[in-house]
């Protein structure tokens, strides 16, 4: 008999779509935990990576109204005891039907919807003035733009931000307007943010109920695709910038797993995005230092973590470099 807790993933893009969702089952320790991968869409498979991969599920679309209850339903069928979100779409989804899951008796990721919205396009900027972070440059687009839209912009490229998270760069009027259609299918309010593409970091968190830090990592973003997915990345010590964004998480009201985009001008570091869930090198964690994914599921099943100014951090030196599957590298390099 299998008497191994069955931890559920939501969301597996994978290949050109790639999400967080495989590399966040491929964190789980599978002595210990049965690992299941929920589909919500049709190019969704986790085929790419079926080494960890113990059953795969289908449920409809994120936003399709019946993803709740079919979720539901398969909390009861499966016997799942936790759900994580494998993006940051799949965190909103599941912030929003957060009140009929924990009827299931379920152990879900620490989520507030009231959160996530503060860090929604319209809001990120104004959430970091309260909590005294520097966010970068920024201006909410028309939702029809044209051009002369963007004729004041005096760097390229830039980063545009849709109504639900999606990303894209462009390094030009054209690529702008582009991006732009294919954003605001999101919703309404797409954020164009000026960046050096030279200078991306990222953060990530996971916070106790509080707000405050249980653990964390961060990384220099070595390459990265048009939507700002980094395909490498090495991790730094760099704690001035884990607890801007611990400063910043806390002050938005945000709890649970959380990842940050940042870029710097002048030396300081500016916020650019932030969002709910694992980031897609969360495997680097695999290398040493506290492990995210465990840490999650221990909040989700109600079990107190510790949490303190020094947070235990994934440690310096770890390339993450995303090719068909997922690889994480102790180096020497600060």
């Amino acid at each position: 008999m299998d008497d191994r807790r069955r931890i559920a993933v939501i969301g597996l893009a994978d290949g050109p779509e790639a999400e967080a969702g495989a590399s966040i089952l491929a964190c789980l320790d599978s002595r210990r935990h049965a690992r299941i991968g929920v589909c919500c869409d049709a190019n969704e498979s986790g085929a790419m990576r079926p080494d960890v991969l113990d059953r795969s599920l289908i449920v409809p679309p994120l936003e399709d109204p019946g993803f709740a209850q079919t979720l539901a339903e398969a909390v009861a069928a499966e016997g799942l005891s936790v759900l994580l979100p494998g993006s940051a779409r799949a965190a909103v989804a599941l912030a929003t039907a957060r009140e009929s899951l924990a009827a299931t008796g379920v152990g879900l990721a620490n989520l507030r919807r009231s959160a996530l919205e503060a860090c929604a396009a319209g809001e990120l900027v104004r959430t970091a003035r309260r909590a005294g972070v520097a966010a970068a440059p920024s201006w909410l687009l028309p939702d029809a733009p044209a051009l002369a839209s963007f004729s004041e912009v005096l760097h390229w490229p830039i980063l545009l931000i849709g109504a639900q998270g999606g990303l894209r760069q462009a390094g030009d009027a054209w690529e702008a307007l582009r991006a732009h259609e294919a954003l605001i299918a999101e919703g309404p309010r797409v954020r164009a943010c000026a960046f050096d593409p030279q200078a991306v970091w990222e953060v990530a968190l996971v916070l106790d109920p509080s707000g405050a830090a249980v653990c964390g990592a961060a990384v220099r973003v070595l390459a990265s695709d048009d939507r700002r997915r980094p395909w490498m990345a090495v991790t730094v010590d760099d704690r001035a910038l884990v607890r801007t964004a611990a400063r910043f998480s806390r002050g938005a009201g945000l709890v649970g797993p959380v990842h940050l985009l940042f870029t710097r001008e002048g030396g300081v570091a500016c916020l650019v995005d932030a969002r709910a869930g694992f980031p897609l090198w969360v495997e680097v964690a695999l290398a040493g230092g506290p492990n995210p994914v465990e840490c999650a599921v221990t909040q989700a099943l109600g079990e107190a973590l510790e949490a303190r100014a020094d947070f235990p951090c994934t440690p310096p030196g770890v390339l993450f470099s995303q090719t068909a599957e997922d690889h994480a590298v102790a180096t020497d390099a600060d």
